[in-house]
């Protein structure tokens, strides 16, 4: 009887996958507003950088905001409305989801 075990693992060439990058964008850093006008009037510096999964330069419904570049950490919204300022259009207030996912925009006015 043949008491050598057969090698059932194949090796496979190590090889690296970019991560994808995603695009930055600047906004509130910190919120408790539920409606986006509260968002509009009570937050008042976009000093932050964050990232989305859109193609376009802002953020858009269905987008995830992302607090690395490589979009390792979606970031957690709270269901709340975040300000931002929207390219072209000026500031604006998104819901996010507390798994990034922007739910709702609105334009401040």
């Amino acid at each position: 009887m043949n008491n050598f075990k057969k090698n059932i693992y194949r090796t496979v060439e190590d090889t690296e996958t970019p991560l994808p990058t995603y695009t930055a964008f600047s906004m509130s850093n910190s919120s408790d507003d539920l409606t986006p006008g509260d968002a509009c009037t009570n937050q008042s510096g976009l000093d932050i950088t964050r990232y989305h999964s859109g193609e376009l330069p802002d953020p858009i419904v269905g987008d995830i905001i992302f607090n690395d570049i490589n979009g390792l950490f979606p970031f957690n919204g709270n269901a709340e409305f975040w300000k931002f300022d929207s390219d072209g259009v000026g500031m604006s207030a998104m819901k996010i989801s507390t798994i990034g996912v922007v739910i709702q925009i609105d334009v401040c006015a």
